[in-house]
């Protein structure tokens, strides 16, 4: 019993592992986004922001990040579109000098990427991108260290054209495959991958076939909210509109920011850990917790993905409570009072 606690408790610690990863379309239009996910002069890039923004707070102190990108554009660009990256690797160690190191590559590589040319000046004549390659892609990258939440930030403006690629002669994505790959399962102790999808507004009127640039832009939206409900399940399907969004680029640090938060609280788990070492069933904490004023605002499928990630490792404490076992002990009955040793409350614990 005690080897299983202590591999489910380290199920539970790997919630405070974030791996947060950036798709980014990499098509002309995305410039401005660009330089703001990487930063510049005139202000820090998006993993300094966050970086920043988490160790203000008390909530996110003990959460570990790691970051990594891919770029897509669509096939003219070569290699099926899939561009520059940064793959996260097998390295999980979470020690400072780890952790810098990837932060250090991460500016290293997201500093050499510019946008391409539009596609029309490339002889491409669609508004199509590539999407759901470049997520495929972005799935297999995020795959090393497996026990880490990871959250996968997906910004771009077009969709996902599956006749164009064919006529390519590339092989066409099927969105429910994707989407279902990204779920997790419970039964294998597998943690979702969180999609976020950041749409750029719609510039439409300035396009010169405005017909063809809206049914991009609405397919977007529309492959988006596809992947996005099928990841949260049933029963969350509300929660879609706080994982497809659209933004400026004014806005757009905020909105990754706050994304990342709702899934990087490392106090709740750190409460979890608490309930579940005191015998507690896995649900009755998620349960109490979800009605704590402090942990309201945190997506039910934050919740899932806590007990994706350790039901299996917890066996029948997901649901159960499980009770100590008592001995007996005996004290001798003498007037004689020695000390023997001092504890702490938490040490006798």
């Amino acid at each position: 019993a005690m080897g299983r606690s202590l591999k489910a408790i380290g199920s539970l610690e790997n919630l405070k592992r974030m791996d947060v990863f950036f798709l980014i379309d990499g098509t002309r239009s995305m410039q401005p986004y660009i330089d703001i996910i990487r930063g510049s002069e005139k202000g820090a890039g998006i993993v300094q922001n966050i970086i920043a923004a988490f160790g203000n707070e008390d909530a996110f102190m003990d959460t570990k990040l790691r970051f990594g990108f891919r770029v897509y554009r669509d096939a003219y660009a070569g290699n099926s579109g899939l561009g520059e990256g940064l793959p996260l690797d097998a390295n999980c160690d979470v020690s400072a000098s780890s952790l810098r190191s990837n932060l250090d590559s991460f500016a290293d590589k997201i500093g050499k990427v510019r946008a391409s040319a539009s596609d029309a000046a490339s002889g491409d004549n669609d508004y199509e991108e590539n999407l759901l390659g470049g997520i495929t892609q972005a799935i297999d990258d995020m795959l090393p260290c497996p026990d880490n939440s990871k959250v996968l930030f997906v910004i771009g403006d077009h969709g996902y054209n599956a006749a164009a690629q064919k006529a390519r002669g590339i092989k066409a994505v099927d969105i429910n495959a994707l989407a279902s790959s990204m779920k997790g399962s419970k039964e294998r102790g597998e943690k979702a991958i969180v999609p976020f999808f950041i749409q750029t507004p719609n510039s439409g009127s300035y396009a010169k076939n405005p017909v063809a640039y809206q049914n991009a832009y609405a397919a977007f939206r529309r492959q988006a909210i596809k992947v996005a409900s099928t990841v949260l399940g049933q029963g969350r399907q509300s929660e879609t509109r706080t994982l497809v969004l659209t933004s400026n680029d004014k806005r757009l640090t905020e909105k990754i920011v706050n994304g990342v938060k709702l899934f990087g609280d490392s106090r709740v788990v750190n409460e979890i850990i608490a309930d579940v070492q005191g015998g507690t069933p896995l649900v009755d904490a998620i349960t109490r917790l979800q009605g704590a004023r402090e942990f309201r605002n945190l997506p039910g499928l934050f919740w899932d993905i806590v007990e994706q990630g350790s039901c299996k490792a917890l066996g029948k404490q997901c649901t159960e409570r499980v009770y100590e076992t008592v001995f007996e002990g005996y004290v001798e009955d003498t007037r004689d009072v020695s000390v023997d040793v001092w504890l702490k409350s938490d040490d006798l614990q």
